[in-house]
C-alpha cells in the first residue's frame, strides 16, 4: 500500500501560510509528497524545498486571477497536485491544516484496514477551526464539523467546487469511514489586519471587486472577525510541529470581542446555539 500526500499554496510568506507544518505533519505516512507551488512573489518554493526531503516533489502553476467564481481555482489547484499522484491512496491536507503527531498512526492503520474493501473511497476527519487565536475555536453550525481529506486513487475522484471535499467524477459523493483523527485547522488564527488582507485578497476568487469593495474594504481590522456567538475555548494540545507558531497572543482580544458581541445579542444567540447543536440537517458532501 503506498501513499501520497498533496497539497497546494501561493505566497505562503505574504499571507502567513503554515504550510511547512502540514506538509511535516503527514510526511510521515506518505511514500511521496506532491506539492503544487503557485506563482509565487515570495520564498515559498525555497521553504518547501528546505524541508529537505527527497519524497517531495514540487509542481508548478499560474493561478487564472480571472477565475473569479465559487472558489474554484482552489478546486483546480487541488486537481493538479493529486492528478500528479501515484499512491493507492491520497491524502491532501490544505496549507493551513496541520494533524496532531498522536493520530498518525491510527490514520495509516485505517487506510491499511480498508485497502481490499473497494467499497470504501475515502476517510473524513473531525475539524477543528482556529478562529481569532490559537486557542479559540468555532462551534457554529455553518463551519463544518466533518470533512474527506483521504481518497482512493485511480477512481476519478476530485476536488468539489471550492475544494472543500471531493466527488467522483466531479458530481457523485463518495462512499467514506470515519479516520477517528482530527484536521487543525489554522486559516482565521491571525491578527485581525493580518487576517484582513487574507480576506480582502481570496476574496476575489468568489466575488467582484465592486463587492469587496462594499463588504470587506471599508470595515475595520477586528470588524473581519464576525462570527463570535459560538466560539469555544480549546483546552487540548497542538501537533508539535506547530509549536514554532502557536502563542496566546489575540486570545484576550478575540474573547473580549466576543463578549461585545454577546452582550448586545445574548438572548437571541443562545436560541441560535441550542438550534445549531442539532446536526439532522447538517451538510455532508460524502456518503457513510
Amino acid at each position: 500500500m503506498r501513499v501520497s500526500g498533496t497539497t497546494f499554496i501561493r505566497n505562503a510568506t505574504v499571507y502567513n501560510y503554515p504550510v511547512v507544518e502540514a506538509i511535516k505533519s503527514i510526511l510521515p505516512i506518505c511514500d511521496e509528497f506532491i506539492v503544487n507551488v503557485g506563482d509565487s512573489v515570495d520564498n515559498t518554493e525555497e521553504m518547501v524545498r528546505n524541508i529537505g526531503d527527497s519524497r517531495i516533489k514540487i509542481i508548478h502553476s499560474v493561478w487564472d486571477e480571472n477565475l473569479r467564481e465559487g472558489g474554484r481555482i482552489f478546486a483546480l489547484q487541488t486537481n493538479i497536485a493529486i492528478r500528479e499522484a501515484s499512491g493507492d491512496w491520497v491524502f491532501h491536507i490544505n496549507a493551513d491544516e496541520v494533524v496532531h503527531e498522536e493520530d498518525l498512526e491510527k490514520i495509516y492503520m485505517k487506510m491499511k484496514e480498508n485497502f481490499e474493501n473497494r467499497r470504501v473511497e475515502g476517510l473524513t476527519f473531525e475539524f477543528i477551526h482556529f478562529y481569532g487565536s490559537y486557542y479559540t475555536y468555532q462551534k457554529a453550525r455553518n463551519w463544518y464539523r466533518r470533512e474527506v481529506r483521504v481518497i482512493r486513487n485511480g477512481l476519478g475522484i476530485v476536488a468539489y467546487r471550492d475544494g472543500q471535499g471531493f466527488r467522483k467524477e466531479g458530481v457523485k459523493k463518495i462512499f467514506t469511514v470515519p479516520s477517528g483523527a482530527k484536521i487543525y485547522h489554522y486559516g482565521w488564527a491571525r491578527k485581525p489586519l493580518a487576517m484582513k488582507e487574507k480576506v480582502m485578497y481570496f476574496s476575489r476568487f468568489w466575488h467582484d471587486d465592486e463587492w469587496i469593495e462594499k463588504k470587506i474594504s471599508t470595515k475595520l481590522p477586528e470588524e473581519i472577525f464576525e462570527d463570535l456567538a459560538n466560539l469555544r475555548i480549546f483546552t487540548g494540545t497542538h501537533p508539535k510541529v506547530m509549536q514554532g507558531k502557536v502563542s496566546d497572543e489575540g486570545l484576550l482580544f478575540i474573547l473580549q470581542l466576543r463578549e461585545k458581541y454577546l452582550s448586545r445579542r445574548r438572548p437571541l444567540e443562545a436560541i441560535r446555539d441550542l438550534l445549531r447543536r442539532i446536526y439532522v440537517f447538517e451538510y455532508k458532501g460524502f456518503l457513510e
